[in-house]
């Protein structure tokens, strides 16, 4: 489907997806490019905590677990009831936990 909009001027076609409330949607509710979204937001908060942490420098692994644990982790997981189904019911996709799985 096609269909445009006009609005004060201007020619407003379909989008692949929307940002609504920092979670992607498309139309088959595939979360593809949410997951997308969410992999790029999580490499970059962990790369910025390599940057701030190592084995002879930097914060101690208890300060950097902190900071994973209240920065990545709910990067990761924000609005995760609307997104990801449980294994074991319908509507499951394991494409979407090996996602985060790998993230």
């Amino acid at each position: 489907m096609s269909a445009e909009v006009k609005l004060e001027g201007q020619r407003v076609g379909p989008k692949r997806d929307i940002r609504v409330l920092s979670v992607r949607l498309d139309s088959k509710l595939r979360w593809q490019a949410h997951m997308r979204s969410v992999e790029a937001k999580a490499v970059h908060i962990v790369n910025a905590l390599r940057t701030i942490t190592g084995s002879t420098w930097g914060c101690s692994l208890e300060a950097g677990k902190q900071v994973y644990e209240t920065a990545v982790r709910p990067a990761i997981t924000y609005a995760a009831s609307v997104w990801h189904t449980p294994e074991g019911v319908k509507g499951y996709q394991k494409g979407i936990s090996a996602k985060l799985q790998k993230i």
